[in-house]
């Protein structure tokens, strides 16, 4: 699957910063620029199962 805007360069540094509680951090912790967000974020699941 291909994520329209999304660079190896933003793909590796979601992986570095895992884990996310929702999609929201990616901006919300500056791991993603607004404008690379706002793009991407239809594309993307993000939550942690509970233990």
């Amino acid at each position: 699957m291909t994520v329209p805007g999304m660079t190896h360069s933003w793909a590796g540094r979601i992986v570095r910063f895992r884990p996310y509680r929702a999609k929201n951090e990616l901006f919300d912790r500056g791991i993603l620029p607004g404008d690379v967000y706002l793009r991407i974020k239809d594309f993307v699941i993000a939550h942690r199962q509970k233990p």
